[in-house]
């Protein structure tokens, strides 16, 4: 297994940057999550960094080169001993407004062209109900990017909460678990998972 799957099981935090920023490149998920390691952001130069492991699966290899080949690619790099393939993506100018939106966590004060390439990925589909998981609404990426009082209320009941307050129903990101790090950068800060 990977050095960075380890510290991303031990750390235990669920991106929000996979389910916004792979609809920039077209897909909802990625096509092959068993290489998938990762999707991180590099909020200060608006950048997004997908992380696969490098091995030689032929669909694999065909999907890196299309994604190579996207407008948005800027670079690819090897890191964790040549174990992982690292390509880096430009957020699109017109989009960098959103990126910072997202940054903050204000989802449902995306632009309307970010909302529609959403809504065109995932749908409309709205959820109900509670996750037996964290006790808290379950909710789709309409229910997210278009938030209504049912959803607000919803939630307000569930943390005690005046509804009327909630502005957004999905926490902003945690940066510091989105932002994309190299891994010695990682070993620096979670230490090194090999020896256990």
């Amino acid at each position: 297994m990977s050095l960075r799957r380890k510290i991303i099981k031990q750390i235990g935090y669920k991106k929000k940057s996979e389910k916004f920023f792979l609809p920039l490149l077209g897909y909802n998920k990625c096509e092959y999550t068993d290489y998938l390691i990762d999707l991180s952001i590099i909020f200060n130069q608006y950048k997004f960094v997908i992380i696969f492991d490098n091995v030689d699966d032929e669909a694999l290899s065909t999907m890196i080169y299309k994604l190579q080949n996207h407008y948005m690619f800027t670079e690819a790099q090897y890191d964790d001993n040549n174990r992982e393939v690292c390509l880096f993506f430009n957020i699109p100018t017109e989009y960098k407004n959103d990126f910072d939106l997202f940054v903050k966590g204000k989802y449902s004060k995306l632009s309307d062209n970010y909302k529609k390439l959403l809504t065109k990925v995932y749908g409309k589909g709205t959820m109900d109900g509670v996750s037996e998981k964290t006790g808290l609404p379950n909710i789709s990426m309409y229910d997210v990017i278009y938030p209504t009082d049912k959803n607000k209320k919803q939630l307000g009941d569930i943390l005690n909460v005046k509804y009327s307050l909630i502005k957004e129903i999905l926490s902003p990101p945690n940066i510091e678990f989105e932002e994309y790090k190299t891994i010695d950068e990682l070993i620096k800060i979670y230490g090194d998972k090999e020896e256990e």
